[in-house]
This record gives C-alpha cells, structure tokens and sequence, in this order.
C-alpha cells in the first residue's frame, strides 16, 4: 500500500462515506487481487427494470438515489443497481452481488 493509500484509508475510516467517494475507494482496492470478474456480454443480459417495480430507491454501488421511472439493472439475486455502475463493478473489481455476495457466474 502506497503512502497516499494508507492516508486515504484512514481518512475514511473515520467518517461517513459520500458517493463522490467511490473512486478513492476502489483505488485502495488496486493491491488486492482480484476474484472474477463476470464477462459484459453476461452482465448485459440481465433484464432491465423501472426502479418503483421493483423497490429500487439506491444504487448501492454509488449510493445515489433511483427515481421510480428509472431503470436499472436486475441481478439472478434480485438486487438493483444502475447499469453503469454495476457493470463496472462485476467486470473491473468481482464478479458477485455487492449486497449479498452471491455469485454472478452461474458455475454447474
């Protein structure tokens, strides 16, 4: 971990986490390796909802609200997240739900 690293992770332990914040967050995961990541072509075939349809009100990627008009991206879990934001996530940084863990590549 580079000293800025280590400077920024003690910055955030010590208060409350912004949406502007999610950048610093990932580049202090850059040391860490990587689990899988999924594929975008898979990550792409996930059905796309109106957020009220389905009690989406966050993104729980980037912590901003969701109009009930907007769509979003629905997991095999059922959880919703922008589509931006959790393609980034599943294919940059790991392949699996960020609210419940579970696995986005189906393994038979």
């Amino acid at each position: 971990m580079t000293e800025q690293q280590a400077t920024n992770f003690i910055m955030l332990q010590y208060r409350d986490l912004r949406p502007e914040d999610f950048e610093m967050l990932c580049n202090l995961d850059e040391g860490v390796p990587r689990r899988g990541t999924a594929p975008r072509s898979l990550v792409q075939s996930f059905p796309k909802m109106k957020a009220g349809d389905c009690g989406v009100s966050e993104c729980r990627v980037c912590l901003q609200g969701v109009s009930p008009q907007e769509e979003v991206l629905m997991l095999p879990c059922q959880h919703g997240f922008h589509e931006a934001c959790i393609t980034k996530w599943a294919c940059e940084y790991r392949g699996d739900c960020p609210l419940c863990g579970k696995s986005l590549v189906q393994t038979d």
